[in-house]
């Protein structure tokens, strides 16, 4: 009976063995794994940043390649404009010099009408071709304006989300640690319970020792 009676205390000292050694180093284990994955999600995250970064930089290289344009095709209509203006001046040249010649006045009220009214087409055609540029030139600008307001609002916000995903798994990282600061620190308790458990088993082998000699 006695051996019965040691053999089950030896069993229930060996469960008490593993549930102190095994439950401690899978707690371990389990949050290795788990900073592991904290880990790997940020620098996810930071990759998924790095390339937000490069998309705004190419978005804002982008932004200036169409101003440039924008600006060009500005420069070219100011050109268009100066020469217009310039043709105009040769126009007004010969006028004057045309004033300065006598003046063959039509000879008939029809011969006049005629002339007045083909003055006053191509007076027509040219104010109307003057406001057509300007027109075109002021739909240009305020379409560059919106497409830049767009880009710009589009990348705050990515870049918003993104920094908001960073902080999280920052403070999700920082509890990871902390929780395995508290594991390795349950590890060293646990080297002084497993020494207590040898010195219980040598009693218990002590013990097995002794009921053996009483047989």
């Amino acid at each position: 009976m006695n051996c019965l009676w040691f053999f089950a205390l030896r069993m229930n000292l060996s469960q008490r063995i593993d549930d102190t050694v095994i439950q401690p180093q899978e707690n371990e284990r389990k949050l290795r794994d788990q900073l592991k994955a904290v880990k790997s999600l940020a620098e996810r995250y930071e990759s998924e940043l790095s390339q937000e970064r490069k998309y705004r930089q190419d978005v804002e290289k982008k932004m200036i390649e169409h101003q440039i344009c924008g600006f060009h095709s500005f420069a070219v209509h100011h050109v268009n404009i100066l020469l217009l203006k310039e043709l105009l001046g040769s126009n007004r040249a010969t006028a004057t010099e045309m004033r300065a010649e006598p003046i063959d006045l039509p000879q008939s009220a029809d011969q006049l009408q005629f002339l007045c009214l083909q003055m006053r087409e191509e007076l027509i055609e040219l104010k109307s071709a003057r406001q057509h540029e300007q027109n075109e030139l002021r739909d240009e600008v305020a379409l560059l304006r919106e497409q830049i307001g767009e880009e710009r609002n589009a990348k705050l916000a990515m870049e918003r989300d993104l920094l908001a995903q960073v902080n999280h798994l920052q403070t999700q990282l920082g509890i990871a640690a902390s929780k395995l600061s508290s594991a390795d620190a349950a590890a060293m308790s646990s080297e002084s319970h497993s020494r207590q458990i040898r010195d219980l088993q040598n009693t218990v082998a002590e013990l097995e020792a002794q009921v053996k000699q009483v047989w």
